[in-house]
């Protein structure tokens, strides 16, 4: 029997399949979201409000022989989180850093191009990085799978915290400190400064951002 989950925040479609006990990509690829596929193009952005239908589940029978040991592999675990780091426009490459995920701490090193690559349970909502030493060293906060669509305000300051322009603490509800980052990028990338999300501003964020 089918079952529907109107997003909330800070829900992420890897978050829900988790908790409904399904791959996200059987969400996702269900026909009874192609309207929202059309709509968010991504299954790493999805809206609050948004209806997403979860389709039956269907079992499925394998025959193996009960003398001999059986792996099986379960999909859909763990999600990855992948961030990339710069200083003036060059990576951050071999700086340590440190990630707590809901109290649990790792550390390790940005790999030659910067990014920092770690694998998280798919309900993880908040998280802090520290990455570098001594002076260089910065702290990040995370808010995972809050992050909004490009077609909306919220979305588009997001990118532009993420990319560095605008400070992690920024309202993105404010249109005003929107303006000012939208500005700092346009400059930055050769764009008409109009301090609008206009088609090839939103165009450059997503690329930049990978989503």
């Amino acid at each position: 029997m089918s079952e529907s989950h109107t997003v909330q925040p800070g829900d992420c479609l890897f978050s829900i399949a988790e908790e409904y006990g399904y791959h996200w990509e059987t969400i996702w690829k269900d026909a009874s979201n192609s309207s929202l596929r059309q709509l968010r193009k991504s299954p790493a952005v999805i809206a609050p409000g948004d209806p997403l239908n979860l389709p039956g589940k269907r079992l499925k029978n394998l025959d193996r022989p009960t003398d001999q040991t059986h792996k099986f592999v379960r999909l859909g675990t763990p999600a990855k989180l992948r961030l990339q780091f710069l200083r003036d426009g060059e990576p951050r490459a071999g700086e340590p850093y440190t990630l707590d995920i809901d109290g649990v701490t790792r550390s390790g090193a940005t790999d030659g191009q910067g990014f920092v690559t770690e694998y998280l349970p798919p309900k993880a909502r908040r998280g802090e990085l520290i990455i570098g030493q001594g002076e260089n060293q910065m702290t990040y906060p995370l808010q995972l799978g809050h992050l909004d669509p490009i077609d909306s305000g919220p979305g588009v300051s997001q990118r532009l915290s993420n990319l560095g322009f605008l400070p992690p603490d920024a309202n993105p509800d404010d249109p005003d400190v929107r303006g000012v980052g939208l500005r700092r990028f346009q400059s930055t990338h050769g764009l008409p400064i109009t301090g609008e999300a206009d088609a090839a501003t939103a165009d450059k964020l997503k690329t930049l951002h990978g989503s």
